[in-house]
């Protein structure tokens, strides 16, 4: 066979040097190129080139890439610049990555005057020195599209065409990434596509993690097209998962698709058609891959080839994927599937060019105990809960650690301060709650990744300042308790739907007692978790949703569970009166909060006096102001707020001033505090606050009422309403309304 058909870049054309492979890199303490290894890179026919994977500065170019390029040395410039030239790295820049993999593939469109239309092939290696992560680049010109183009279309026989795909995939044996790289350039220049590309299931490995499919090999023809920039830019991201559904090749002209927006995104992306073929081993999905604008009669000519390209193309995808799962043993823990210490080492580095990144630190408590009390199975089965809620709460589970037996390590990645705290905030009400277990967690956040490494260190000392005081809190030891374990399953939205569809969460009314009118006026109404006969309390569940921020999925089940019991006394003429609906913080802030209320009140015709919303304001002052403008907006829509529980934490005065307020709630704490036997100061503080609530024309409630002196000393201050165990413990739907029909006499309407 003629050589020139040979498109294909093999893996002896720009294997690493065996100079460069013998060095002993991890015993140097700088990156020095002698004049014996200088003169070994400069007799390489290939371009050879070293820059620092974080600044991006090229350190060293051998003497073919100097001469070629007309680069006069000393040369100083960076990576992107001199393949891109571009100002700033490229956006999905992978030199900063540890490739788990060893090498990646790339061709790229030199920038520089005199061959700008250049193409070179580059393999890339990255190596970490000191704690300093290098690049080495091996890069090979392309050859001619057009001459390799021809001489595909003398190949006429099956046997002329399988031997090109034989020769692509037997000189590639020990590297599956040249060898799909060969076959989507042979495909390519085949169909005289203008590009090829695999996608595969998102994995932990890969490099972009936004989307659930992700371009894992890519080849174009177009000398313009820059295959760093985002994935979903070259195929719409509509398209790969259309197909993944289907699991079945398919031919598709973008002139003759019925859906408007996949129409436009296909123009967008300058497609006319797609040709798109599951990639499967022993019936496994490995991936697929997807030829676009190739030409029909050559789509038809070369179809018998497609079989045996696929084919062979899943076993380098299946032996790509065990090379993957050997080396990253290394930097993976075997228990958790997160990475270890020695990825974090790696990482920091490699992190140091990015910034805003929050650190949370996480310690189990009492581990030791709990392996010697109950074995180390039930010890690992905490390890692994952690890793999973941690998982599910960072959105980047490539930048979780298992640093040691007991310790977790957290990276949030491109966050701003207040976004960081309220995640570090709910995980630490979380993991402190003592969910079957309890954990201390410390965090701090660093603008800039330069701090990265005090950040840890101050993370790492503020979880010891939580372990100290579960310590003093808990002297004899961790307390674990193996029926509450199961809370921390339900971070999940289906899993939460699958309980609410099954009648786990069940809503339950507090009467509100009126003391002028004497009797009772309303009621808050509450939720309880029942998951196999066991209820558990809002103090065990609430925080795990919070944490995870799906509370809304809750709170707005509560709200159209009232509401429809109102609209069905209503309908039959019976009475009806207001009703507190609990919503936490992360569900007011939420963007469709507003929206959601109203199309539920709307739904079911309830009049926005009959819903109060009741809202916890203890947050920190840098989440005051989305509260202040969402309640705003909600008074605007006639609806009537309550602060819950006044008096502690952050709900202040400062709430009064600033938010709409109907009605606030006196927190348990203070009236608990009525029962000393001392209690002249807080019947004085209690006094302040209900006069000065009335100045305002704020309804006072107070909640936790549980003995008649409490009852009596607060009717004597003057509170308007009291809700406690005192009056009435939480009771069905079905007592409540029972209750109140007796108090109140009679079917009427509010």
């Amino acid at each position: 066979m003629d050589s020139e058909l040979s498109s294909t870049i093999y893996e002896e054309d720009i294997t690493m040097p065996q100079a460069m492979q013998e060095t002993d890199f991890e015993n140097s303490t700088a990156f020095d190129i002698t004049s014996v290894a200088e003169r070994v890179l400069d007799e390489i026919p290939a371009y050879v080139m070293v820059c620092d994977s974080v600044s991006k500065n090229i350190l060293y170019v051998n003497r073919p890439m100097a001469e070629a390029l007309e680069l006069q040395q000393p040369f100083c410039s960076t990576c992107y610049a001199l393949f891109r030239g571009r100002k700033a790295p490229c956006r999905n820049c992978r030199n900063a990555v540890n490739n788990t993999d060893g090498f990646t593939m790339s061709h790229n469109n030199l920038a520089l005057p005199n061959l700008k239309q250049q193409v070179v092939i580059m393999k890339s290696l990255n190596l970490v020195i000191d704690n300093r992560n290098y690049t080495i680049a091996i890069c090979k010109p392309k050859e001619n599209f057009a001459k390799i183009r021809e001489n595909f279309d003398f190949l006429e026989s099956k046997s002329d065409l399988v031997a090109v795909v034989l020769d692509i995939f037997t000189h590639n044996l020990l590297n599956p990434d040249l060898q799909i790289y060969g076959a989507l350039e042979m495909l390519g220049m085949m169909y005289s596509a203008l590009h090829v590309s695999v996608y595969e299931e998102a994995r932990q490995e890969l490099v972009v993690r936004r989307f659930r499919y992700v371009r894992s090999s890519f080849w174009t023809a177009s000398p313009s097209l820059d295959v760093t920039d985002e994935q979903d830019e070259s195929l719409p991201q509509m398209i790969v998962e259309r197909a993944f559904a289907s699991k079945q090749p398919a031919y598709m002209l973008a002139s003759e698709v019925q859906d408007r927006e996949t129409f436009l995104a296909l123009r967008k992306a300058g497609i006319d058609s797609i040709y798109c073929a599951p990639i499967s081993c022993d019936d496994r999905l490995m991936g697929y891959l997807f030829v676009t604008n190739p030409d029909q009669a050559k789509l038809d000519r070369y179809q018998r080839l497609m079989p045996l390209v696929l084919n062979a193309m899943a076993a380098s995808l299946w032996s790509r994927r065990q090379s993957i799962l050997i080396d990253s043993s290394h930097n993976i823990d075997t228990l958790t599937n997160l990475k270890n210490r020695n990825a974090l080492l790696k990482d920091l580095n490699s992190l140091s060019g990015s910034n805003n990144i929050g650190v949370l630190y996480v310690n189990i408590n009492g581990l030791k105990t709990i392996n010697d009390t109950y074995g180390m199975k039930e010890g690992d089965s905490i390890l692994i809960k952690i890793a999973s809620v941690l998982a599910q709460l960072l959105p980047e589970k490539n930048n979780l650690y298992r640093i040691s037996g007991d310790e977790f390590l957290g990276l949030y990645i491109g966050t701003t301060e207040k976004e960081f705290t309220m995640l570090s905030d709910t995980l630490k009400a979380l993991l402190t709650s003592e969910k079957g277990f309890s954990a201390a967690v410390g965090s701090h956040w660093c603008i800039s990744g330069k701090k990265l490494q005090y950040a840890v260190n101050q993370a790492e000392s503020d979880m010891l300042l939580e372990k100290k005081r579960f310590y003093r809190q808990h002297p004899g030891g961790a307390r674990y308790r193996l029926d509450k374990d199961s809370v921390l399953d339900i971070i999940s939205p289906d899993k939460i739907a699958q309980l609410i569809e099954n009648n786990c969460f069940v809503v339950v009314y507090q009467p509100k007692y009126s003391i002028p009118r004497g009797r009772f006026d309303g009621a808050e109404g509450l939720v309880r978790l029942n998951i196999n006969g066991t209820v558990i309390p809002p103090g065990d569940f609430i925080p795990t949703l919070e944490a995870a921020h799906y509370t809304h999925l809750v709170d707005f089940f509560v709200l159209e569970s009232i509401c429809k019991t109102m609209q069905d006394r209503i309908n039959q003429g019976k009475i009806v009166l207001p009703v507190s609906c609990n919503f936490s913080r992360h569900t007011v802030v939420r963007t469709d909060f507003i929206p959601n209320l109203n199309r539920i009140l709307e739904q079911y015709h309830i009049p926005n006096n009959l819903i109060i919303l009741e809202i916890s304001e203890r947050t920190e002052t840098i989440y005051h102001k989305d509260l202040q403008d969402t309640t705003v907006e909600l008074a605007d829509h006639g609806y009537k707020l309550s602060i819950d529980d006044f008096g502690v934490a952050h709900a202040n005065i400062w709430a009064l001033a600033d938010l709409p307020v109907a009605e606030v709630k006196f927190d348990k704490k203070l009236i608990d505090s009525l029962l000393n036997e001392d209690n002249s100061k807080i019947l004085t503080i209690l006094s302040v606050m209900i006069t000065m609530c009335h100045k305002l024309n704020i309804k006072t409630v107070a909640e936790g009422v549980e003995t008649k002196m409490q009852s009596e000393a607060l009717e004597k201050l003057g509170c308007d309403e009291i809700q406690g165990y005192y009056y009435s413990k939480p009771v069905s739907e079905e007592e409540y309304y029972r209750l109140i029909e007796q108090t109140q006499g009679g079917d009427e309407l509010s």
